[in-house]
């Protein structure tokens, strides 16, 4: 459940990834009817035998709940990605003059029955040799797909320095580092 609205990108613009509001809230009602559902049957439920069943039953249904509509509420913001570079949950990843590349795959986990989608970024950090790799997981819940993931950074990575360069020489691998 994306949102569909288009993400107008501007050169003042933040382009923020979060936590669908909607998603988690809805996930949340559901469990929280479950939950009372159950309740309603260890109330009026007269074969204590099956008791234990039912608060087993509540468990699983309330703690997701809360888990879910906290989610909802919290709604922080995990990436964001402007003109200055890349930020994690507020804090400066890297800037676009420190950045080399930026893809997303998906991990294969055993057993997994969900996507597992990740972003990696490639960046420099100023006077340390090599480069570094930071892994995102990208939430099953997030407000913004992949591809708008990657059309931000691709949009955004144009205000570094070496891409300017590259771009007035006509080669454009800055922005080819950036893959799906």
């Amino acid at each position: 459940m994306r949102n569909t609205k288009e993400t107008v990108l501007t050169d003042n613009s933040n382009f923020t990834l979060k936590e669908s509001k909607r998603l988690n809230f809805i996930a949340g009602v559901i469990l929280l009817i479950l939950a009372a559902l159950v309740l309603y049957h260890i109330i009026t439920d007269y074969h204590f035998d099956q008791v234990v069943i039912y608060k087993k039953l509540l468990l699983l249904s309330l703690l997701p709940a809360i888990f879910f509509l906290l989610r909802g509420f919290k709604n922080t913001v995990l990436l964001t990605i402007n003109k200055t570079g890349i930020y994690r949950c507020g804090d400066l990843l890297t800037t676009w003059d420190n950045f080399i590349s930026a893809h997303i795959t998906q991990d294969q986990i055993t057993g997994s029955i969900k996507d597992n989608f990740v972003l990696y970024i490639d960046f420099y950090i100023d006077e340390q040799a090599g480069y570094f790799r930071r892994k995102i997981k990208l939430p099953n819940t997030s407000d913004k797909s992949e591809e708008e993931i990657l059309e931000a950074i691709r949009y955004f990575c144009k205000f570094s320095k070496s891409y300017s360069d590259q771009t007035s020489s006509k080669d454009t691998t800055a922005e080819q580092n950036i893959v799906m």
